[in-house]
């Protein structure tokens, strides 16, 4: 339905269509076909639309005679067809005028069933490593829709189908093959009306587009009954070119080392891969810089983490792995001051696109590369730790198992390693107390029980360190817990970590007492990490702790000695990182 005049005579003579230009949508439309037809609220006006698109991969060095000479209707090349002598011809590559063409979709027509659709060349689905999930063509690292199609059974009358590409891949691909995309498009308009519809021309034209020619022809006729009829054409030809270069990360005409991106260096100086050492002769200049140390702001690491498909992975207390969605690896250690740090020789194996993100991370080393990095690639020898989530969920299992056992209850938590959020191993990436106050919140989820402890309080029974009967029946873990270590003689400021979390997580919804927990617990808002550092610290004592308790009081040895080996090692180096 057109909703005044103007909207008619756009409509009829295709002015919308005429300055649309589809080259520029992120998702281009390289194959439709649309029908639609629209009538006048009196009926006594009837207008068809009709679009058509159809695309090609052309030479990029044809592109100004093809965009002058070819047009919708020109070539088609799709069409499969058996010859003269019975061999089946794909046509997935044919002639026009002496100029080779190759189909990127294809459209195919089952005129039995009136149904038509359009399906992806199995070229570029290959190239990017696509799988097909109902109409949709998914990237396989970043999950991302790269093709849809639409096809709603037929295309025959009114209907509406079509191929669609995302711009960046599709001209990714274009790099790769070095060739350019012809798209065409055919545009109709057909308006019966028994009146004379005003402001449309009154005699026939055909003239020149910014991306073509349209024509206008406009008729009468007496039979059945007297109609005059508008039709109006419109043809397209529109251009893509490729990518600068291919953006896959296989593709490379650097060789190993992608080493023309600046990073900071320890002296405070930028430079690249290759820069020469000390006038060092070119043939060295790799050797020299690929052990050579680059420092990197903590918050990439956060920064990373949040990107979707990256994943962390720390394979000790000190060293992790950056997995990228491509399948590429970085392996990097956190220093004594926070920072991520990595060989330059390992970063510069990486794309260029992955190199320019870190550089923007890039700094002035603040402290020695850690000790077990050195030794796992320098001297190839396992660094002696673990993943200090790994530790953290082995022994409070190991703990709680013990009181579940007796009691069906437990004073904490056992988190599963795959549980525990990376924010509870990064800290604070960015220095901030707001964010402390994030992890804590995380750690008191993770270790904390919200369930009552009736009958551990009960068989254990220390509701003399409280001033009221009351009080004992409502103590949740938390305090009971730093009760138990007082009147068993454990040290009263290891159970202390449990009321700093609790306290520091509270400043989530009470923010107006910061000031009060910061100075009760001598946090510098400055130095928040360290501070966190510290915390991990007393939690790997407090669990020490509660280990020697649990095993007085419920007459057991606890056993996996390397777990408590690990813990300790935890202990010392979030107190003094290495």
């Amino acid at each position: 339905m057109f909703e005044n005049q103007d909207s008619l005579i756009r409509n009829v003579l295709l002015d919308d269509k005429e300055i649309t230009d589809p080259s520029y949508d992120p998702y281009l439309k390289i194959g439709l076909s649309i029908t639609k037809n629209e009538s006048s609220p009196d009926g006594l006006i009837q207008v068809s639309n009709s679009e058509i698109i159809r695309s090609f991969l052309v030479p990029n060095d044809k592109k100004k005679y093809i965009l002058e000479n070819w047009m919708y209707g020109s070539l088609f090349g799709d069409d499969t067809y058996f010859d003269d002598d019975g061999n089946y011809h794909s046509n997935d590559i044919f002639e026009h005028d002496n100029i080779l063409v190759e189909n990127i979709i294809y459209y195919r027509y089952i005129s039995e069933l009136e149904l038509g659709f359009f399906e992806p060349s199995e070229k570029f689905v290959l190239y990017h490593n696509l799988y097909r999930e109902g109409n949709i063509w998914i990237h396989p690292y970043d999950k991302e829709k790269i093709i849809e199609i639409k096809e709603d059974g037929s295309s025959w009358g009114e209907h509406e189908i079509f191929i669609e590409i995302r711009k960046g891949e599709l001209k990714n691909y274009l790099a790769a093959r070095k060739l350019g995309l012809l798209l065409l498009r055919f545009s109709e308009s057909i308006c019966e009306s028994k009146d004379k519809i005003n402001y449309l021309p009154d005699s026939n034209f055909k003239k020149s587009t910014r991306a073509g020619h349209k024509s206008f022809i406009c008729s009468s006729e007496d039979f059945p009954e007297p109609k005059y009829i508008y039709h109006t054409r419109l043809f397209d030809s529109f251009w893509i070119d490729p990518a600068s270069k291919p953006k896959r990360w296989d593709f490379s005409s650097e060789g190993e080392f992608k080493g023309d991106i600046h990073y900071v260096f320890d002296d405070g100086e930028s430079g690249t891969f290759f820069d020469p050492i000390d006038d060092e002769q070119q043939v060295k200049r790799k050797d020299a810089r690929y052990f050579q140390v680059l420092s990197f702001k903590p918050i990439f690491l956060n920064t990373i983490n949040s990107t979707i498909n990256h994943s962390v992975e720390f394979v000790s207390l000190s060293i992790f792995d950056i997995r990228y969605p491509d399948g590429q690896c970085l392996n990097c250690c956190i220093n004594s001051q926070n920072q991520i740090q990595a060989f330059f020789g390992s970063v510069a194996k990486l794309n260029p696109d992955k190199q320019r993100f870190l550089a923007g991370f890039s700094e002035i080393q603040k402290a020695r590369i850690s000790t077990e990095y050195i030794l796992l690639n320098i001297h190839a020898e396992l660094p002696p730790t673990i993943p200090f989530e790994v530790t953290l969920s082995r022994c409070l299992n190991s703990i709680n198992t013990c009181w579940f056992d007796k009691y069906g209850e437990t004073l904490l938590l056992s988190p599963e390693i795959e549980k525990i959020p990376l924010d509870v191993r990064l800290g604070c990436g960015s220095n901030t107390i707001d964010e402390l106050i994030d992890v804590m919140l995380e750690i008191r989820k993770m270790l904390i029980p919200e369930g009552n402890i009736t009958k551990i309080k009960q068989d254990i029974d220390i509701s003399n360190k409280y001033s009221n009967k009351n009080d004992y029946d409502n103590a949740k873990s938390i305090s009971y817990l730093h009760q138990l270590f007082l009147e068993n003689g454990i040290d009263p400021n290891s159970a202390v970590v449990l009321k700093i979390i609790e306290d520091l997580r509270h400043l989530k919804s009470h923010p107006k007492n910061k000031g009060k927990i910061l100075s009760k617990y001598s946090i510098n808002e400055e130095k928040a990490q360290e501070f966190y550092y510290h915390t991990l610290s007393q939690l790997c004592k407090f669990i020490l702790d509660f280990r020697k308790i649990t095993e007085d009081l419920l007459k057991i040895n606890i056993s996996n000695e390397p777990d408590w080996i690990q813990i300790e090692y935890a202990r010392k180096y979030f107190f003094n990182p290495f």
